[in-house]
């Protein structure tokens, strides 16, 4: 088993006609043999400016190349931001909440709390954006560094900066739900307050791993647990792996290889309480529930802040993007991991 280098890191860091800018915390999805990524963030060092993302972009697995599919912000898109979501749906990519700094009034200096509140929905048929706004006018708070799956017909949206609760957006009547408010105090049977997370869904909910929590008197904390949300019990019970676990990390991959019986895939994130250690290992979930580090050869950079999908079709990985520290660069190669031997194990 082993990674594979499919296109090489390109240079200029910002891209050009035919490839995309380097970049960190983007939404990205799997559809139709292609990996759709848009949005994200990176420090242009060479001007000394910040590069806020609004472009997306489509790679093709099979032919190895990549082509535009929307210019960003002047021609419709949701505003420059890092740190949303994205999911896959009827279609369409939908993208909520993120961060964008405050840059718009704020270039230099980094604004707190620059979160939005917006769903909105990219249809990859005609490549067009659409703010979506849901009936009856309930959203969620405002957030960044959350996460969100689908199950079903809807999607479900935990935690982010400074948030512990539990939201579903219903795609068929265009509603959001709070389905729990987190604890104020005591976190047994709940994963509590945390950002940075990653999530990925499960036959009746999702699982969560790892992540971070910080904020005003609480003392930083990085994870290793593994949680599970009940969709029908609407209730959170954590799970206790046999054996090792994956160290704390936050900024990580977390993909459903199989969902029933459940088998996890978890990639990459970094330690950061103080400074950041990135990891480049990768571990499988198993339904024994038991956490296996697997010995692949090759690996990238390590690094946090990715986009990782799976190609269904052959049981491939692809990895885009990401932020690494030794050495300290971003990322716009692509590379391939295959595990069809381990997904029909």
């Amino acid at each position: 088993m082993a990674w594979h280098r499919v296109t090489h890191e390109f240079k200029p860091p910002t891209g050009d006609i035919n490839h995309p800018s380097v970049r960190y915390s983007a939404v990205a999805v799997a559809f139709e043999g292609e990996l759709i990524v848009s949005h994200g963030y990176f420090y242009d060092h060479k001007i000394h400016h910040p590069a806020w993302q609004s472009n997306a972009w489509a790679f093709h697995f099979r032919k190895h190349t990549w082509r535009l599919l929307h210019a960003g912000e002047s021609h419709g898109a949701p505003s420059a931001r890092y740190s949303a979501t994205g999911v896959l749906y009827n279609d369409a990519m939908w993208m909520f909440g993120g961060d964008d700094g405050g840059h718009k009034y704020s270039m230099h200096n980094y604004v707190f709390h620059a979160w939005f509140d917006q769903l909105w929905r990219f249809d990859l048929r005609s490549y067009t954006w659409l703010r979506v706004n849901p009936k009856d006018g309930i959203v969620p708070p405002k957030r960044a560094l959350h996460s969100a799956v689908v199950v079903g017909s809807a999607m479900y949206v935990y935690g982010g900066l400074e948030r512990e609760d539990t939201w579903k957006y219903d795609f068929t009547t265009s509603r959001w739900t709070l389905l729990l408010d987190g604890p104020r105090n005591r976190y047994t049977s709940h994963p509590g307050r945390r950002h940075a997370h990653a999530a990925a869904p499960c036959e009746d909910g999702f699982f969560i791993f790892g992540g971070s929590r910080h904020g005003k008197k609480l003392k930083p904390q990085v994870f290793d647990d593994l949680w599970r949300y009940s969709a029908s019990l609407n209730t959170w019970s954590q799970i206790q792996p046999v054996g090792l676990s994956p160290p704390p990390r936050s900024h990580h991959s977390l993909i459903a290889l199989q969902v029933e019986p459940t088998r996890l895939l978890l990639y990459g994130g970094a330690l950061c309480i103080p400074g950041c250690k990135c990891y480049g290992d990768t571990w499988l979930f198993e339904p024994q529930g038991r956490w296996r580090l697997l010995n692949a050869s090759n690996p990238p950079i390590h690094r946090y802040r990715q986009s990782l999908v799976l190609d269904e079709a052959d049981g491939s990985l692809y990895l885009f993007g990401g932020e690494s520290y030794r050495p300290y660069m971003y990322h716009n190669a692509i590379d391939r991991l295959v595990l069809t031997q381990l997904v029909s194990g």
